[in-house]
Order: C-alpha cells, then structure tokens, then sequence
C-alpha cells in the first residue's frame, strides 16, 4: 500500500555494534540497499569506527545511506560512558526506529538502553547468532534470567533469522515468544541473476572455508579432517579466507597436519565471497552454532557443492538432498564426506543444482526484505 501523499517516510537508524565484518553485517548491505532504492524508509547506520572507515561503510554510504560512527561498547559490560556514546549516535540519526543489528544476544546493550532513554517511538531487533547457554539453576540462574528479561523489555518486537535460532531465544535467553518472528535470509537478486562462471582445476581440487576464524567456526575440525581427504585425493587443497583470533592457533594445527606444507592455505579476509565461492570445488563449513549461514546460502546459489555442520540453522536452509550434512566436531566424518563429493563430481553437481533451486524459490531478498519492512511497520513494500 502507498504511503499517503505528503506523509514522510519513517526515519530508521541501524545500529551495529560489530567491529569486524561478518555474516550480520553482509545482512545490513543487503537489506539497506534494497529498502534505500525502494524509498520507503530514511536510512541511517550506526557502525564502530572500523566498519564506519572500511569497505562496510563505503558500501552502505554509496547506496545513499547516512553513515554515523559510534564507539564500541566494552565487551559483555554496560557502563553510563557507553550508553551516552549511543545516545548521541541515535540522537544524531533522529530515529522513529532504532534497528539493533545482533551478531550475539548481548550485543549493543548500550544502544538499547540509550534508545529507550530517549523514547525512540519503536525498538526492533535482528538476532544471528544464538548459542545456546549452559543450564543455571538456583539464585544465580534466577537473576540471569530476570536480567535477560529486563533487557528483552526495551525492545518491542525482534527477528530471528531461522527456526533454530528462535528456538534457542525462547527457551534459552528467556526472550518472549509473542514478539519474536521468523524472517529467514535471503540471498541478494545479482547472485541468482548474475551467478558467477565456476572456475575449478580437476588436478587440483580446493576444498574451501569462508568466515571469521573464531572458535564457533570449529576450522581445526576442518584441518583435522585433510587427512582423510588426502588417502583419496592427495593434490586436494584446503583454502581458508577470513581472518580472526584464531589464526595463529590453526596455523600451528596446520603445519602439524600437513608436515611437507602447501596443501593448506590461509588467504585472509575477502571482500569477494562469491569469487571465491566459484573457485572451489567443495566448501566446507564445520561450525558449531550458525544463525542462517549467508555463507552456505550463497554457496547454494552459486552452485558450489558443500559439506556442513548437521545443526540448527543449516538444516532450516539444506537437507541432505541438497548438501552433505555431518555431526559438529567429528573430523573423520567431514573428511569422507568431502572425499565423496571430491570423488563424484557428477552426483556432486546434481546436489548443487537442487540447492540452488531451493535458494531460488524459499530463500529470496526481496522475502528477506520484506520482512524487515514489516517489522518497521512500513506498508510499502513494493
């Protein structure tokens, strides 16, 4: 429904509290920019300072979206410097909706507070990742949980990006059921228009990761499991982009794995998922808890092959008709199952094919979007 003449359009302010570039804010690329050519909101985003500088904020500013920097909170601590901090950063933006943009249920805290100290008319939220917490029973387990909910009341209504992920709110972080909705993700239109031409050596087969190398990611698993692929494809090579504070652990775990040296490659952070994506003949994502992967969502669209983690999250987007799916932290079996997809490119291609056409017609932007739109509360969605 058009907007009434006259009527301007909703000022929202996207707040991210991340300060390396991930799957969460890929998110915020995606659906800025469509909402941005659609005219039906005000945009601004509210990044750290080394998003802000980088090619996030290059990105988002040259969709036409109002960039504005924020400090980081301390990390896990809320502290009065830091809810002023995001005071003046949704202050500035002169928001009807704040949007907090959570790479972890405790993130951006200070926004949230701030937001509701200034009366910001309607608070929303995007939660990612979701892992799930340890039981706590008893007074401590009490006040945790009191704590979560005081939290949860500064929002009004959330988004949780698969059915996996909203579980886990519910019954884990105490988040209320009635205002969580389910908007899975979606891959962006140039990927299933414009798909880029895949680009493989058979002598050489490259077995590939893409992410942040962090614990959650489980890539020493991946590294273990070399081995394995190497009794049956000994040329194969294990390319790893991304960077992060595991690096010089997997590192060392790589020179044991693989003594005589060049078949794993650490090639840093990438800017061009997709081009790496069509270089690979099998990618490989091992993680312990995922949101709704962009990474193994675009892979799909794409037409890359993949073996994953049987988890939460992957399973709302692949099944086994549509990828290879192994249990978390088991190296022997994520080594056979990629050496049986190395092993049959045929069988491997056709397993590509279903996936992207799963991509195409369950997991589109414009469903993404739309979503969020609503969340807004904006009727325009056209």
């Amino acid at each position: 429904m058009p907007r009434p003449a006259g009527r301007r359009p909703p000022r929202v302010a996207i707040f991210s509290a991340a300060t390396e570039f991930g799957g969460a804010e890929r998110y915020v690329e995606t659906v800025a920019a469509d909402l941005a050519a659609r005219g039906c909101v005000d945009l601004t985003a509210i990044l750290t300072p080394s998003l802000a500088a980088g090619g996030h904020g290059d990105a988002l500013r040259s969709a036409g979206i109002r960039v504005i920097t924020c400090a980081a909170e301390p990390a896990g601590r809320l502290t009065p410097a830091s809810v002023a901090a995001a005071g003046r950063a949704v202050r500035s933006a002169r928001a009807d909706v704040v949007h907090f943009n959570l790479g972890s249920p405790r993130a951006a805290q200070n926004a949230m507070v701030a937001a509701a100290l200034l009366r910001t008319p309607r608070r929303v939220a995007t939660f990612h990742l979701v892992p799930a917490l340890p039981p706590a029973s008893g007074a401590r387990g009490a006040l945790k949980s009191i704590a979560r909910r005081s939290r949860w009341a500064l929002v009004h209504e959330a988004i949780a990006v698969s059915h996996g992920s909203a579980a886990t709110l519910v019954e884990d972080h105490d988040f209320p059921g009635s205002r969580l909705r389910v908007v899975l993700n979606g891959v962006e239109d140039r990927i299933l228009v414009h798909r880029p031409a895949r680009a493989v050596d058979p002598a050489r087969p490259v077995v590939g990761a893409l992410g942040r190398l962090e614990p959650q990611k489980d890539l020493g698993s991946l590294i273990d499991a070399m081995p394995t692929v190497w009794k049956r494809h000994p040329t194969a090579l294990l390319r790893l982009a991304g960077d992060g504070t595991e690096r010089d652990r997997l590192e060392r775990r790589a020179r044991d794995v693989d003594a005589a040296g060049g078949r794993i490659e650490f090639a840093g952070a990438t800017r061009d998922p997709l081009g790496f994506l069509a270089r690979c003949d099998v990618l490989a994502m091992p993680s312990l808890y995922e949101g709704l992967p962009f990474v193994l969502l675009e892979a799909m669209a794409v037409g890359t092959p993949a073996v994953a983690s049987r988890i939460p999250g992957v399973t709302d987007l692949a099944d086994d008709d549509t990828a290879r799916l192994v249990p978390p932290r088991s190296p022997a079996q994520l080594g056979e199952a990629i050496s049986s997809l190395l092993a049959s490119p045929e069988r491997a291609a056709g397993m590509a094919d279903r996936a992207r056409r799963r991509v195409q017609e369950r997991f589109t932007q414009r469903a993404m979007v739309d979503g969020v739109a609503r969340l807004y509360r904006v009727n325009d969605t056209a």
